[in-house]
């Protein structure tokens, strides 16, 4: 019988069936650092969106970088660079932004034979510290005033509410912390919040968030318009806002004689008691800085007699502290609080509207004509350096 052949399996080339020559750790670390490098492409890509988009609204609503658009224009308003004529320095809050008009003081005293330039720097609501703030802003920037008339109203010198209107609400804003130095933020906060709109702005467009129900399901409702802040609508280049509200004596008794008014009045002229001390250390501060400072009060209705009554207050009383506050640290004292009269001058009973402010600016510069000095102070170069 034939002997059965054996049938062997052909050898195959054991390489065709080894795994690749790449080790499996190095595969797998290539995988991974691509997945990482696609994640944060990704996330830079989604950050670029929200970026642009969170321009794009805050662009259309214009929201404020401190705690009022006002102090916004008047912080960059204070940067820009002025010629060098000597400067003028209008500070205070609104009573000085509505009250003064900067570049017709400048006109009048130019008739009088005397080259300056006049900036307002007056902000609805700020305090002695942030007008402080302002002022270092403006000497580092090179506008050191030769003059800085200061707007003064008797709640300034409240100690109650200077304890109530403090810089804890500047300091919760991007200006305030990183700009004015009203705070101490940590470093990496504030260059965040310079560079990214989607940081600086979190609040604001949180609130947009928030609201984008209603604005789907009710797309007539005024997006833009919710934010009702106390903002002034234009103001000169020189800084000076003007107010256009005008009224007849019956009209302005009518609308400005009611309680309700004068309760407004509790806040800043209530429990009164008398605190010179953080505006001594603003004129302390003017005085090392070679400024000569001049305090100025400045017109109000008649009918805010009313109220200064209420709190067993008297104007003459307090214009007499000003007085001896002025004499006592070798500064002018201008009281204009009783040189308007006339209903039609007046925005409300504290502010004056455009035509009480230059009947005021007038006043102010005949005033301020028979200081003895005023000339020199502007005819004297500012001692330069930056704000210590």
């Amino acid at each position: 019988m034939p002997q059965s052949s054996v049938i062997t399996k052909p050898e195959v080339p054991v390489a065709i069936f080894q795994e690749s020559s790449v080790p499996e750790a190095k595969t797998s670390f290539r995988w991974l650092i691509t997945k990482c490098l696609s994640a944060l492409l990704f996330c830079l890509l989604g950050l670029f969106v929200a970026e642009a988009t969170s321009r794009l609204l805050i662009a259309a609503a214009k929201p404020a970088a401190s705690y009022s658009l006002e102090l916004d224009r008047k912080y960059q308003l204070a940067q820009v660079p002025l010629g060098k004529a000597p400067l003028i320095l209008i500070m205070g809050d609104s009573l000085a932004d509505f009250g003064l008009f900067s570049e017709y003081l400048a006109t009048l005293l130019r008739e009088r034979g005397i080259q300056s330039q006049v900036l307002n720097l007056g902000v609805p609501g700020n305090t002695i510290a942030i007008n402080r703030a302002l002022l270092e802003k403006a000497i580092l920037t090179g506008n050191k005033p030769s003059v800085l008339l200061y707007v003064v109203h008797p709640r300034v010198f409240n100690k109650n509410y200077q304890a109530k209107i403090n810089e804890d609400l500047l300091g919760k804003t991007y200006l305030g912390r990183c700009e004015l130095g009203m705070a101490q933020p940590k470093p990496w906060s504030c260059f965040f919040e310079k560079h990214l709109f989607l940081v600086r702005y979190r609040s604001f467009l949180n609130e947009r968030l928030r609201a984008l129900p209603d604005i789907l399901l009710k797309p007539e409702s005024a997006f833009w318009l919710e934010r009702q802040d106390y903002v002034r609508v234009e103001t000169s280049p020189f800084g000076w806002a003007p107010g256009y509200q005008s009224y007849t004596q019956p009209e302005f008794h009518k609308k400005f004689s009611q309680a309700l008014y004068f309760n407004k009045a509790k806040g800043d002229l209530g429990q009164y008691v008398w605190e010179a001390g953080p505006f001594l250390e603003f004129q302390r501060f003017c005085h090392k800085q070679g400024i000569q400072l001049v305090l100025l009060w400045l017109p109000e209705h008649p009918i805010t007699n009313a109220y200064y009554v209420r709190y067993h207050l008297s104007p003459q009383a307090l214009a007499k502290h000003f007085t001896t506050l002025g004499q006592q640290q070798g500064f002018p004292f201008i009281n204009l609080h009783h040189a308007i009269t006339h209903s039609i001058a007046y925005h409300d009973p504290d502010h004056l509207n455009a035509v009480g402010a230059v009947e005021a600016t007038r006043l102010l510069a005949d005033t301020l004509l028979q200081i003895p000095g005023f000339k020199q102070w502007l005819s004297l170069p500012t001692p330069q350096g930056g704000a210590q």
